[in-house]
Parts: C-alpha cells; sequence; structure tokens
C-alpha cells in the first residue's frame, strides 16, 4: 500500500449501506469526503476532484448495468459492482489508491480487486474506526496469502464457490452448471456473508 493513504486529503466512499458512507464521512475528518452510492456517480466525482483515496464496496446493491461503465461482452449486461468500479477507476486513475471493503471478503475476491487495480481490501467486520487505522498506518491485507487453515467446511465451500464464479467470468449460470446447483442457490450463497473461518 502506497504512503499516499496516509496523506490522503480527499476521500471517496463508495457503498450502498447510508449509515456506512456517513460513519466513513465523521471519522475521515478533517479530510475532504465525498460519498455515493452509485458507481456512475462515484466515476463523475473521481473525474471532477482530485482523489487520493477511494474505498470501494465490494458488493453494491441497485446499480445500472455495468456496461454503463464501459465493461464490454456479458458482463456488461449485469448490474455493475465494486470490481467494475476498481477496474474504472484504476484505468482512469492510475495514481489513486484504491481499497476494496466487503463484509464477504473471500480469497478469491481478493485477488481478483488486485488483478482489477485495488491496492488491498479491507473486512466489514472491522468497525470503521479500525479500518481507518489502518489505512492511516498505510498497510493494507496481503493479498498474496491464501486463507488460514484449518478453516470450517462452510468457509471452504465459500471460498470454492467465489474461486470458481471468478474463474468462469463472474457467469452464474457457467457456474451453476459446473458446480451442478441451481442458479438461484448459487447466488443465494454468494449473496450471504462470509462464513467464519
Amino acid at each position: 500500500m502506497q504512503n499516499m493513504a496516509r496523506t490522503a486529503s480527499s476521500v471517496l466512499v463508495v457503498d450502498d449501506e447510508r449509515a456506512v458512507l456517513n460513519q466513513f464521512a465523521n471519522a475521515l475528518r478533517p479530510r475532504t469526503v465525498h460519498t455515493t452510492d452509485n458507481v456512475l456517480e462515484a466515476v463523475r466525482i473521481a473525474r471532477t476532484h482530485a482523489i487520493d483515496l477511494a474505498l470501494v464496496d465490494l458488493r453494491l446493491e441497485n446499480q445500472p448495468p455495468a456496461s454503463a461503465l464501459g465493461v464490454e461482452g456479458r458482463l456488461g449486461r449485469y448490474p455493475a459492482n465494486g470490481l467494475d468500479l476498481v477496474a474504472v477507476l484504476r484505468r482512469n486513475h492510475p495514481d489513486m489508491t484504491i481499497a476494496v471493503i466487503s463484509g464477504g471478503l473471500t480469497w478469491a475476491y481478493s485477488l481478483e480487486a488486485r488483478r482489477l487495480g485495488a491496492d488491498g481490501c479491507l473486512s466489514k467486520h472491522l468497525d470503521v474506526s479500525q479500518m481507518i487505522s489502518i489505512i492511516e498506518s498505510g498497510v493494507l491485507h496481503e493479498f498474496d496469502a491464501p486463507p488460514s487453515f484449518p478453516m470450517s467446511l462452510d468457509r471452504a465451500m465459500y471460498e470454492y464457490l467465489t474461486q470458481t464464479f471468478i474463474a468462469e467470468g463472474r457467469n452464474i449460470a457457467r457456474t451453476a452448471r459446473i458446480l451442478r446447483i441451481t442458479r438461484n442457490k448459487l447466488k443465494r450463497r454468494l449473496r450471504d456473508n462470509t462464513p467464519e473461518r
């Protein structure tokens, strides 16, 4: 993680939970904090303001199609999410520090976030003050370390589901066929919070 996180004077927080946005806005004072729950608004804010640090929720509800962000192919038909936004922010703002925040963070999602340009990941299982301390220290989640072992069977299944989902290009139908479960069951399992280790 770059030292920029420590000295960030302008921060963009993207999350679909209003309470989380308010907590970050209060905790990050006296910095300039821009908050939004919409990926298109986030892109506009990043374009019109000099943002040093972006905190992007992995799972964002009620978003426009990813094609509105320039995502092509079959992924463009699906609602945009935090990973799509990370890719756009990195492409348009190579010097911005970007951290993914999520309550359902897995090793597979962490690696995908890094591949798309994130500098680090933060778990929403921490409270906002703990996240701010980590950001200010300049040390975020290490991407290259596999999950700790031994892990619970539920956690291992969740890791396998997300790994397969990402490997299949985040295609629900193809992933469900490979795993031999229904699409609805796969969506439910991916949507649920990450099981405890």
